[in-house]
């Protein structure tokens, strides 16, 4: 089916298998990661971090973290740390918890994050 489509349209096109795909996006997904940590690591600006919490249609929580950061040229950048599934209860101390999780392996120099459980 979509194999001979691909093949259809473009015949130089190589079939990708699942773990082939995956693979790679893992490997993407290390390098980006690696470029943003050395993009922050060498800002002179401070860095502002928010977060989104919402419930799906469904019924699942999902957590949404976002750097926002001004470089050395006066740009406003917003990067997406992470998004991941945010299981009930969503109050302060689980919101802590999990930015708490999420912030480990990120170079920061101070963070005042939800101070008061």
């Amino acid at each position: 089916g979509n194999r001979k489509i691909h093949r259809y349209l473009n015949d130089d096109c190589v079939p990708l298998s699942r773990n082939m795909a995956k693979n790679h996006c893992l490997k993407i997904h290390k390098h980006e990661k690696q470029r943003l940590t050395r993009s922050l690591s060498q800002l002179s600006s401070r860095i502002c971090l928010t977060s989104d919490l919402w419930t799906s249609c469904v019924g699942h929580g999902f957590l949404s973290l976002t750097a926002y950061y001004i470089d050395n040229e006066w740009n406003l950048h917003a990067k997406i740390l992470n998004f991941c599934h945010m299981p009930p209860p969503h109050n302060a101390s689980a919101l802590h918890d999990k930015l708490d999780d999420l912030l480990v392996g990120i170079s920061y120099r101070s963070l005042d994050i939800l101070s008061n459980r």
